[in-house]
């Protein structure tokens, strides 16, 4: 299960249980709905955020896998 509400001046608090499987699931989902609240107003930005997204995903030297210091 995830949970997580990120507020004004980017604080986050994550809730993070589960099996390795369900939580690529609901991650996918997450990003699913972005992307479509996107297209919904602009599919060329939609189409953009698909690319920068897989980007970021695919390099292993991305900040997407690196744990973040929360001190």
């Amino acid at each position: 299960m995830l949970k997580c509400k990120i507020t004004r001046g980017h604080r986050s608090k994550f809730r993070i249980k589960g099996k390795v499987g369900d939580l690529a699931t609901e991650t996918c989902l997450l990003v699913n709905q972005i992307y479509a609240g996107i297209k919904k107003n602009n599919p060329d930005a939609a189409e953009a955020y698909q690319h920068k997204l897989l980007a970021c995903l695919l390099d292993p030297a991305s900040p997407v896998w690196k744990e973040i210091d929360h001190e």
